[in-house]
Formats: structure tokens, sequence, C-alpha cells
């Protein structure tokens, strides 16, 4: 029957349109999808009341009109969406409406089409016509077809053996059912529920207009979830203040949710056909040659013992892709494995820590100090090992690089995940998997790397615990004894109240403690004890969260104090200004501060607040802080590595342009809002030429009459709000012979950037567009040939005006807001 055909033709078509807005563009475009969406929906309607038509048609002429309608329409939407959307199929986002014009137009074409709809279902319901509940059988086969590259999209690892979970999950959750679903996946600890359910959450969010994500451990606290949830929707920070519960339910009690009935999804453990193409695939890189047919036969018996469980399977694979591929390791392997039960995930992992290096168990068994399901930020996590001296070092690499590939390692084993990435590909943040998590726990209490703060215990002598941690609520009570010789004491958003009252009480006895990262989550205002003045050998705090009565003044006396890390997340917390003049300090990170002058002199020459008086500082890093001032004499130039500042108020830092660098080692600088003089003008120049050393540089704010002379050496450029400026900007950089990465944000006031000519670029990598206002992108075959990803936020509505080149959508990397 032709209608049937049609139908079927305009159902696909609008399918796969839908399927391609969400992958290809990776942002909600609402305009497009909810037609898209609708048209799908209402051809779907009308090809399941066919059957019954047809058999009508003979005995009712306006039956057999209403089929040729039925025809008549399928067509045509078929001739719209292959009008509007000539190219989805081949080029994804490229595909996407060229102008807000044909945006219109388009919207205009559908509202024809309700309209004939319409009329087409008034009719049915007068002929007595109703649907065939089967007719969509067919459809969802084709469609099930069609989508298999929508669940393996380029760049995306495969998830073997839950193709059709993935694809009922999806198609169950964009169903248009308003009511509210609950999806639970469940299975044993290590079968996969997260990764689907991330997979899932990933290729569906778009399709709606806000998509929170938490996770939720198994002793959440409601406040730091409800505040998560928060952040990401876009709740204003005086709707969180004013009432979270109540703003947040109005803010999205309209909203679009997840529709239909609470079902469990269960998950099972992997067939012997699944496991194995895991388990090899896991091994082998894409380019390398197969295994030796003697090699695979003892990676099948080594993968028998893993029992289908996919945690077990890719920590072994994992184990096996880090030795030497030869029959003696692997068999050494395989009696290894056959020592333990069959089935016996525990021992799996525990062969895979064992077999790593010395350096690197301590560094794995420091995931353990953090709450279980909790996102570990890399830099905090390098910056712990390295106060910890847990870094063992070589002699030519720096601390951060070598800590930075003991990460990779674990990556590469699987027993830690990438949560997010830098542009650059290097992790940002990681996850641990909590079978992972506890095997840590477990290890670290056997080996007495740490103890948990709640099972500190009466003994008749002190114990021997070098760090405490504390990752839960529970109390630790009053029945203990201190640790002896404890070296470090960390707390990450829950139990920071045990551990605060464990420091009032026990400041006295903790005379060895060096290292104190206390983090409180957004949802929790605290006050800082005094006490912690009186830990005299401190030479690491770090203090993250709401500080309601400011930072302890006492904290300035510290005399062994090397680093400093003070974050508030709320308003700025108030620190005393001698901070400023610890002569000892060689890391200070602030943020949202403001210095209280006490009883400290001023400049004259200079607006008030207190003079940076660090002389021993490799690194400062400043952001919305206040009260203070920097000149040619607040730091030794030899010792500065990296300075990033922001909002320096009313003082420029035009010492940085004189012909011999004032801080000639510097190799990380971050100047925001830095560009004013006293009187409110700008600094007419900014000279970096000289600084040798210098490989990273963010520029924020700065008025276009400012010309900036850029380092021979720069590797990344980060360039904000630089407006009318950025053409001249990128016209500087086009000759730089080491630059890979460049980062343009914020930034509006220009028609068209050039990145084309012939040896332009020569080392340029990533290219990042975040929320830049242009209409071109002007590209050739010949300049950036190095370039191998495109990282692309669009301003708002602006997706349909920008015009971007073949060339970089291959390589683009869409961003949602």
């Amino acid at each position: 029957m032709a209608a049937e055909g049609a139908t079927i033709r305009a159902i696909l078509t609008a399918a796969q349109i839908g399927v391609n807005l969400m992958v290809g563009t990776g942002r909600r475009i609402y305009h497009l999808e909810e037609n898209i969406s609708w048209t799908e929906r209402k051809m779907r309607s009308l090809h399941s009341h066919l059957k019954e038509a047809d058999s009508k048609r003979s005995t009712s002429h306006e039956v057999a009109n209403l089929i040729i309608d039925i025809r008549d329409l399928a067509e045509d939407v078929v001739d719209i969406l292959n009008e509007y959307f000539p190219h989805t199929e081949s080029q994804g986002a490229s595909g996407i409406l060229s102008s807000a014009t044909k945006a219109i137009s388009f919207d205009l074409a559908i509202e024809k089409i309700k309209r004939r709809v319409d009329d087409i279902e008034n009719s049915m319901v007068r002929c007595g016509v109703t649907a065939d509940p089967n007719a969509g059988a067919v459809i969802d086969a084709k469609l099930q077809d069609s989508r298999k590259s929508f669940l393996h999209a380029p760049g995306e690892s495969k998830i073997f053996g839950r193709e059709g979970i993935l694809l009922k999950l999806e198609e169950e959750i964009l169903s248009e059912d308003s009511s509210l679903i609950i999806k639970s996946i469940v299975g044993p600890a290590g079968v996969g529920k997260t990764t689907v359910g991330k997979r899932v959450y990933e290729r569906t969010k778009n399709r709606f207009e806000v998509f929170p994500r938490v996770y939720v451990s198994q002793e959440p606290n409601l406040g730091e979830l409800l505040l998560d949830i928060a952040n990401q929707v876009g709740l204003s920070e005086d709707k969180v203040q004013e009432d979270l519960e109540r703003n947040l339910y109005l803010l999205l009690k309209e909203k679009r949710y997840i529709g239909g009935e609470r079902s469990l999804v269960p998950l099972d453990i992997l067939g012997k056909k699944e496991g194995k193409e895991l388990f090899f695939h896991s091994i082998l890189q894409p380019s390398e040659e197969p295994l030796p047919l003697v090699l695979r036969e003892i990676g099948e018996r080594i993968l028998e013992r893993c029992g289908g469980l996919p945690l077990a399977i890719v920590v072994m694979a994992g184990l096996l892709k880090a030795k030497e591929r030869s029959v003696p390791a692997w068999n050494q392997i395989l009696e290894n494995v056959n020592q333990g039960a069959q089935n016996d995930c525990s021992k799996i992992l525990a062969l895979s820590y064992q077999d790593l290096p010395t350096e690197s168990k301590p560094l794995f068994l420091y995931f353990g100090m953090f709450p279980e399901d909790s996102e570990i930020i890399v830099n905090g996590l390098i910056d712990a090992w390295v106060a910890e001296k847990l870094i063992k070092l070589d002699g030519s690499r720096k601390p951060e690089s070598i800590a930075e590939a003991s990460i990779d390692e674990f990556i590469s084993r699987n027993l830690i995940q990438v949560s997010r990435r830098r542009s650059d590909g290097r992790a940002r943040s990681l996850r641990i998997h909590d079978v992972l998590h506890s095997l840590c726990i477990n290890l670290a209490e056997d080996n007495n790397f740490f103890c948990i703060l709640h099972k500190l215990k009466t003994t008749d002598t002190a114990p021997v615990v070098r760090r405490i941690t504390c990752t839960s609520n529970q109390d630790v009570g009053q029945d203990y004894r201190v640790p002896y010789k404890v070296r470090s004491s960390l707390c990450f958003g829950r139990g920071h109240h045990q551990l605060l009252n464990f420091l009032i009480r026990n400041a006295a006895d903790l005379s060895s403690l060096q290292i104190l990262i206390i983090e409180i989550g957004h949802g929790q205002e605290n006050n800082l004890p005094d006490e912690i003045a009186k830990l005299s050998s401190l030479s690491y705090l770090k203090l993250k969260g709401r500080f309601t009565s400011g930072i302890p003044s006492g904290i300035s006396t510290l005399k062994n104090l090397l680093t400093l890390v003070v974050r508030s997340l709320s308003s700025r917390v108030h620190m005393t200004g001698r901070i400023l003049q610890m002569k000892q300090l060689k890391h200070l990170f602030l943020q949202k501060v403001s210095f209280d002058t006490d009883s400290l002199s001023f400049k004259p020459e200079y607006p008030k607040g207190v003079e940076v008086d660090l002389p021993n500082l490799e690194t400062l890093d400043f952001d919305e802080v206040e009260g203070y001032y920097i000149t040619p004499h607040s730091f030794n130039e030899s010792k500065l590595r990296k300075l990033r500042t922001r909002e320096v108020p009313r003082q420029p830092l035009s010492f940085l342009s004189e012909a011999r660098p004032s801080l000639q080692n510097v190799e990380d600088l971050k100047l925001g809002r830095c560009f004013e003089d006293e009187m409110g003008g700008s600094v007419p120049r900014l000279d970096l030429s000289s600084y040798q050393y210098l490989v990273r540089l963010h520029l924020e704010w700065f008025p276009s009459r400012c010309q900036i002379n850029f380092p021979a050496n720069l590797v990344q450029v980060v360039l904000e709000r630089a407006n009318d400026k950025i053409r001249d900007l990128v016209e500087s950089l086009k000759t730089l012979s080491k630059l890979e990465i460049i980062k343009i944000k914020d930034s509006y006031g220009f028609n068209n950037l050039d990145f084309s000519g012939e040896h332009n670029f020569p080392q340029l990598q990533v290219l990042v567009l975040r929320d830049v206002h242009f209409q071109e992108l002007i590209v050739d075959e010949k300049g950036m040939s190095k370039l191998y990803k495109m990282i692309y936020r669009p301003p708002n509505l602006s997706i349909c005006s920008q015009i971007i080149p073949d060339r970089l959508k291959k390589i683009m990397v869409v961003h949602g807001r």
C-alpha cells in the first residue's frame, strides 16, 4: 500500500534527523527538536490506523479519500524534511538549518502540516477508524538497525552486551508520556550499572531543557544533592540562599520529565561471547595485531575466572595489557588467579593492585581517603600527593608530571575512571568504582596506610596512624586514643563536623600534623576553630567551603606553613592581611577572599590594601580577591613560577612590560582586569616577548587599545572577553612555532576569525571556542596542519547563523550549555 510506505519513510526520516540533531550538535535546539519529535509521533499514529482504514476503503468513499490524504501528507513531510535537512545523515551537525530565516520557514511549514493532521484525525474519528497496536513492530525493527551507529558514535567506547538495554531505555525515556519515570538499573556490584546509566544519560540529555546528574552514595547528604542539582539547572544564588527546596521545586515543576512508571532494569553478567569481546577489546589497541593463538588461549582461561563480571574483566585486561606479551608472563597471571575461587572479584582486583610498581601503590590507596562516589579533582589530588611526599622524584621530571604519569597508568589498568577531561585530553577529574574504593580502604587498613576517623578505638597505647580521613557522618565519640605521630588529616565533604570537633579537642596532641585538608560541601556553613592555629607543624593547609566567621587570623603565625589554599564557596570571606607577609610561603591559592588590614601600614602611592611581600613564593593564584596590591618587589623574580590574578583593584601590572623581565622564570601567567591605571585609563602595552619560560598565558578583560606582544615559546593561550581585539590577537599568534592550544571565550564585536595561510599556526593541535560571537571561521588546507580537535560551544541562539568550514566540522566536539 502506497500510504503505508510513505508513512514509514516519513517516520524513519524524522527519527534519523532527531538522532543527528542530538548527537551532532551536543546541545538543545528546541525549536527544531520539538517539531521533529512531533512529526515522528504523528506519523506513527497515522501509520497505525492504515490497516483498519484499508479494510474499510471498499465500502466507504470517505475512508478511501482518507488513505489518499495520509499518503499525500506523508510524502509532503518527507519532502519538507529533505528540503530543510538535506545532509544530516552524512554531516551530523552540519545538516542543521543554516540560518535563522530558514529555521522560521521550517516552523511555518510544520504549522501547515499540523493543521492537515488535525483534519485527518477528525476524519478518522468520524469514520470509526482505530489504531492497530502491533503496527509499530516493523518500524521499530528498522529504527533499531538505523540507530546502531547512534549507539557507537565516533570516539565513543562500545558497551559490550548492552545494546538492547540501551535502546530500550533510550526509547522509553524519550517517550512523550508526561508523568515521571524512575528507571532503576539493578544488578551485582561491578556489572556495569553506572556505565549503562551514564551512556543513556549522555544520549538523551539534550532532549530535555535541564538535565542534572548527581551521584548518590550510601550516605547521601540531601542538602548537598539539592544544591548540586540547583547549580546544574541554573538556580540563582539568591534563590538558593532564600529557600533552596521551594525555589528548586518552583523552577522544575513545569519542566518536561522522563515520563512513565517506575520500573526495574536488571543487568546480568555478560555471556561468554560478549565477555570475550570486552576482554580482548580492552587488551588490544585498534591498530595492534591480533594476539598469538597461544596467548589468546591463556587469556580465555584467565577470562573464565572473571565470571562474566565486566569490572573484573576490564581490570584483568588492564593487568595483562601492562604485562609483557609472553607465555611465561601470562601463565604467571593465570597461576595467581587460579589460586582464588572462581568469580572472586575481590581476588582479581587485589591481583591488579599487587602488580602495581611499589611507588604507585600508596598513590592508589590514597583514593580510599575520598568519600565513596565522589568526583576527585586531579589538581587537588596531585597537590596532596606532592605534599605527602608520595611522589618518587627521578631527577628529570617535575613532581606533577610524575603524578600525571601514575594517573595515566591507573586509567590504563582500568583501576580508575576519567570523569571529565581537559581540552588537551588530560584528565581533569576522576572517579573510582565503589568496589575498588572498598578495596583501597581494606588494603589501607591492612597496611596501616590510613585510618577512618570513626574507627579510632581505645588502646593501652596510642596507635601508630600516619593519616586520618573522615568520609562519614558517623560520630567518633569520646572513647578513643589520639593516634601517635599522625601526619595528615583529610575531610572531603562528609563528616567535617566530626573532624572539626576532633581538632578542637585534640589540637595539643597533634603536634606532628603536617597536612590538613577540609573541604565542606556547598550546602553547609561552618565556623573554623581557632585551634587550627595551634597545629604548629602544618606545612600544607587547604580550606574549602562556606566559612561564616572568616579564616582564623592565627594561621598567619604558622611558621612551617608552605602551602595555603582557601576557597570560599559563598561571598568573600575575611582573612588577615598578615598572610601576605608570611615569608616562608611557597604556594598561595585564594578564591573569594577579602584581606583585613589589621594594623598594617600603607604606602601612599598605592590604593588602600596590603602589599604582597612573599620572597619565597613559587605560586600565587588569586580569584576574586580584594584588599592587596603587587609591586615589582613583591616576589623573588627567580622563584615565582605561576602568577594568576584577577580583578586587581585599580592596580596595573605595567612593570611586567619592562625591557628586562621582572619575573624572569614565570611559566604560567593569568591576568584579568589588570589593565587600568590609577585614574581608570587603560594600560597601553603589555610586552611579554622577553619571557622565555612563559608557556601558558590567560588574558581576560583587556582594552582594545592595549598592545600585546606574546612570548615566543608560548604553548597554550586563553583569550577571554577580548571582543573586537580578538582578530588582531589571532593574527599575532599565527607565527608562534610552539603554540599547541588556543582557547577563545566570551568574545564578540567581529564578523570572522581567520586561521588560514600556509605555515600559520604550525603546531596548533586544539582550538576551543566557547560563547564566541562570530559569523564565519576562515580556514584552508594549509594552515593549522596539526589540528586534530575543535571544541565548540556556540552562544545562545547563534548556531544557525555561524558558518563553520567542513574541515573543522569533521573534528568538532560540540558542548552544550
